[in-house]
């Protein structure tokens, strides 16, 4: 069968990090589920590794040292900064919403679902539908989190619901049952990662792909509705600065191009020169 166009650019990542079970028969069927035997293998595989690196990225991120310290010099040297560029606003944003039970609620749970469920539906969904995207989109996620692990070891942020003198309030501890401070999240939580803003970028990333890949109106304006509505809520909730996430979309956009570098090098051999040696003798 010819190659399409489908099968170059950036969506070759895919094949470079997980190798095609071609000798398995697509058309194999599961008889009680009727689903083809090499789609499970590769939803399996592919589910076990990305799982493997989420669980090791949050395990490193909660063995970071709290160097408390610097953290929240750190968060006040960032809240000098925005009111030197005049965006420093979190604490009005926050007031507003803090002046009503049910907008305080809608953003505590516009924070939750808007980050790992819709994270996950995407995935579920891209991997279906629109396997090259969803590698490019899966290799930008993990490169984001290197990077951010990175930032989060050496420029530690407290995120402003820990800046109580300034009149920040943490909206999750008072007005819902999530509890950052117990023992099972302390373990996968770096307290101190506010900068950048995975909470941002993640959902940025993947309203951004959602409207390039769909091809229905409400999907498109779900992807845009995401981010924006996640920006509201890492705000309102005192989790994090605007130029955190500002740092969250930087993190984003440094991490794809350094996918599609890195898928551009593969293609002409540069990654691996011993090998395109190797191949002319």
């Amino acid at each position: 069968m010819p190659s399409t166009k489908a099968d170059n650019g950036a969506g070759k990542v895919y094949n470079l990090l997980f190798v095609n079970c071609r000798g398995v028969n697509k058309e194999t069927k599961l008889p009680w589920l009727g689903i083809g035997l090499f789609k499970w293998r590769n939803g399996l595989r592919e589910l076990a590794i990305v799982g493997s690196l989420y669980v090791s990225f949050r395990l490193a991120s909660g063995a970071v040292a709290h160097r408390d310290g610097l953290a929240f010099q750190n968060a006040y040297d960032i809240v000098g900064l925005e009111r030197f560029l005049g965006l420093f606003v979190e604490k009005d944003f926050q007031s507003f919403f803090l002046a009503s039970t049910f907008l305080i609620d809608l953003v505590n749970v516009l924070y939750t679902i808007f980050y790992y469920p819709v994270v996950i539906i995407f995935g579920i969904w891209a991997y279906n539908r629109h396997r090259e995207q969803y590698s490019i989109v899966r290799n930008v996620l993990f490169v984001s989190a290197g990077i951010a692990f990175l930032s989060f070891a050496l420029y530690p942020v407290a995120p402003p619901r820990m800046l109580s003198e300034l009149g920040f309030i943490d909206t999750m501890a008072q007005y819902s049952t999530v509890d950052y401070a117990s023992s099972g999240a302390r373990v996968l939580t770096n307290p101190y990662a506010a900068m950048p803003s995975l909470h941002f970028g993640w959902p940025l990333l993947v309203g951004i792909a959602t409207i390039c890949i769909a091809t229905t109106w409400w999907l498109r304006l779900l992807g845009a509705l995401v981010p924006l509505c996640m920006l509201v809520a890492i705000i309102a909730t005192g989790n994090h600065f605007i130029l955190d996430a500002i740092g969250g979309a930087l993190v984003i956009g440094l991490a794809y191009g350094l996918v599609v570098l890195f898928d551009r090098l593969r293609q002409r051999g540069s990654l691996w020169p011993w090998k395109t040696c190797t191949a002319k003798r």
